[in-house]
């Protein structure tokens, strides 16, 4: 027999009451009934912690996040990308290369992208996408699965690496924009290569 919860529930479908209701049960099972048992409850505490960390996201607070990076893709666009497909709203400050080095003293490292976190500023393009990806469920918990995105974005990392010398090329004010679009046509003819 289950005992009746002495309060009433106002409303089941508010997320408060459905985060409640599940902690209750599940911690009320779990002490209650199934300590002698856990080994047999391992299989369901990563699709329960899941469960509860996508309420979260769904309902929980989200962070203040403000975007800071050059008026082009570059290395922030896959933090950018992340932040619109999880849903996770943000400010994209888009600075100028003209504005750039009266900014350049106040940023963090003298780099950009830089992004700032309920009033906390960090750097590199790849932490950011690591916080975003978590903040946003996109990032996976399970060891296994983090670690096949791990690799894609190593493999992203390696790409731009290679393809970005070619890109930078064209805006070397020391060289003809004939001169630039050669060298550009055979550094991409070798990585084609």
């Amino acid at each position: 027999q289950v005992p009746r919860c002495p309060t009433p529930v106002s409303d089941p479908t508010r997320p408060e009451v459905m985060l409640r209701t599940v902690a209750g049960v599940g911690a009320g099972f779990a002490l209650g009934y199934c300590m002698p048992k856990l080994d047999a409850l391992a299989p369901l505490a990563e699709p329960v912690e899941q469960a509860l960390h996508k309420l979260h996201l769904q309902f929980g607070p989200k962070p203040n996040i403000q975007l800071t990076y050059f008026d082009i893709a570059g290395v922030a666009e896959k933090v950018r990308l992340t932040c619109v497909v999880g849903k996770l709203p943000f400010n994209d400050v888009r600075v100028s290369f003209e504005q750039w080095p009266k900014l350049k003293p106040t940023s963090k490292f003298g780099q950009l992208p830089m992004m700032e976190v309920d009033g906390t500023t960090v750097a590199q393009s790849s932490a950011m996408l690591n916080y975003v990806g978590k903040v946003t469920g996109m990032y996976p918990s399970e060891p296994k699965k983090a670690l096949k995105v791990d690799e894609v974005i190593g493999l992203h990392e390696d790409l731009w690496g290679a393809i970005r010398p070619s890109i930078l090329v064209m805006r070397d004010p020391k060289l003809s924009q004939k001169e630039a679009q050669r060298r550009q046509a055979g550094m991409r003819k070798e990585l084609a290569d």
